[in-house]
C-alpha cells in the first residue's frame, strides 16, 4: 500500500470523503474514472454520455476544515522564541512518519448531485441496456468540496519539518490558519510536499463504486445498488 492510499484511509475517517491528490487537480460532480494507487484518474463526466442532473450547491458548515496526522505545531516569535497567544512570526509544523499530514482548507462549498434517485436510476438503465460501457474499476463521482484556498503537507520520508511564515493564527485558534493570507512554506529538512495557500481547488470528493446485484431477465425491473469502493 502507498502512502497516498494510507493518507486516504486517515483522510476518510476525518471527513467520509477522499481527497483529490494533486488539490490543484479539478473534479467535477458527475465524474468517472478509476481509483489507482490512491488517486483519482478522470475518464469522463456522465453528462458527456446523456445522463442529465441537476447540482445542490450549499456553503459547508464549518465552512473551514482543519486535520491532521503525525504533525505537531509549533509557533515561533521572530527572536526564536515561544510567540504570543495569536501572532506568531513563523509556525514550524514537525512530521513524523511517511504519510504525516496537514490538510486545511477554507471557504468550502458543497456540490452533490440533488436527486440521487433519478441520477442512479438513469445510470444504471443506461448501462445495463448498453448505451455506456462500464468498467469494473470505474467510480462516480456524486459530491465534492470547493475550497476558496486550501493548503496541503505531506511527508514522504521518515521525518520533516516546515517553516511557515507570514501572517497567520496559530494552529490553535482556527480550523484552517494555514489556507488564509499570504504565506509561504520552506522546508528545513526531509522530503515535503506541500502546495500552500492554493486558491480555487477541489480538496475532496466522493467516489461510489456501482455494484450490480441480481438482474432479472425482465430489465425493467433490475436490482441494483451502489456503495463507496
Amino acid at each position: 500500500m502507498t502512502y497516498v492510499e494510507h493518507i486516504q484511509q486517515r483522510v476518510y475517517a476525518n471527513t467520509s470523503l477522499y481527497s483529490m491528490w494533486l488539490p490543484v487537480d479539478r473534479v467535477s460532480v458527475g465524474d468517472y474514472g478509476s481509483i489507482r494507487r490512491g488517486r483519482f484518474n478522470r475518464e469522463g463526466n456522465v453528462s458527456q454520455r446523456g445522463i442529465q442532473f441537476k447540482e445542490q450547491v450549499s456553503q459547508s458548515s464549518p465552512s473551514t476544515f482543519g486535520f491532521s496526522d503525525k504533525a505537531k505545531f509549533n509557533a515561533r516569535s521572530a527572536l526564536g522564541g515561544a510567540a504570543g497567544p495569536s501572532i506568531g512570526a513563523a509556525l514550524e509544523i514537525a512530521l513524523s512518519g511517511e504519510g504525516a499530514f496537514v490538510y486545511q482548507m477554507r471557504d468550502v462549498t458543497t456540490k452533490r448531485v440533488e436527486d440521487k434517485a433519478s441520477f442512479f436510476r438513469d445510470l444504471f438503465l443506461a448501462i445495463l441496456e448498453g448505451r455506456f460501457r462500464w468498467r469494473e474499476d470505474f467510480v462516480l463521482v456524486d459530491e465534492i468540496r470547493e475550497a476558496g484556498s486550501a493548503t496541503l503537507i505531506i511527508l514522504e520520508s521518515d521525518s520533516g519539518k516546515v517553516v511557515i511564515k507570514g501572517g497567520l493564527l496559530t494552529a490553535e485558534e482556527s480550523d484552517a490558519p494555514l489556507a488564509r493570507g499570504e504565506i509561504s512554506a520552506a522546508v528545513e529538512h526531509g522530503s515535503v510536499f506541500h502546495v500552500i495557500s492554493q486558491k480555487a481547488t477541489t480538496p475532496l470528493f466522493n467516489p461510489r463504486r456501482l455494484v450490480f446485484g441480481r438482474i432479472p431477465v425482465a430489465l425493467g425491473r433490475w436490482s441494483a445498488q451502489w456503495s463507496i469502493g
